[in-house]
């Protein structure tokens, strides 16, 4: 039972983010800014969840479930800002082209996952203890929000976009 609470939590955040963006839009916020606003606070958010679930772990047994519970569904209800974020950054970018683009976005993020998956077993077999773990997670994450806020973009790619246009 308590394995859906964080999905309902990322759901619920991924509709009010949907909610929240178009009304930044609407009020004369850049699609840059508001991208980036919203991804922002999707991996600064649970980058400081997974960093405070970390320490929580450091207690072992004595760990307070409900803390540790409440921790993983605020990364999670975080999480759920990215759809509002990067996810739909492709359709921004490129129109015409954003299927490719998210296919190729979605493909790299697999396979970084499946290292990601090799990384954890080592961890846990070498430390027994899923507080390293965590906390490599909450450095991915805060480094992913400072190069995304420094060089995402909002602004259509012309050139690529229109190319099917040409003939």
């Amino acid at each position: 039972m308590y394995n859906v609470y964080p999905w309902i939590a990322k759901g619920i955040s991924a509709t009010l983010g949907g909610w929240i963006s178009n009304r930044l839009i609407q009020q004369g916020t850049s699609i840059t800014t508001t991208r980036k606003l919203m991804e922002g606070l999707s991996l600064a958010g649970s980058s400081l969840c997974l960093f405070s679930l970390a320490i929580a772990c450091q207690s072992g047994p004595l760990a307070d479930f409900n803390v540790c519970l409440g921790l993983v569904v605020a990364a999670l209800f975080f999480q759920g800002f990215e759809i509002s974020g990067v996810t739909i950054n492709s359709i921004d970018l490129a129109p015409s082209y954003s299927g490719l683009l998210y296919g190729l976005m979605s493909g790299l993020s697999a396979l970084i996952g499946v290292f990601g998956v090799s990384l954890v077993g080592h961890l846990l077999h070498s430390y027994n203890n899923w507080s390293y773990v965590f906390l490599m997670i909450s450095a991915v994450s805060f480094s992913g929000c400072i190069i995304y806020s420094l060089f995402a973009s909002g602004k259509r790619l012309q050139a690529y976009n229109n190319m099917h246009e040409q003939t």
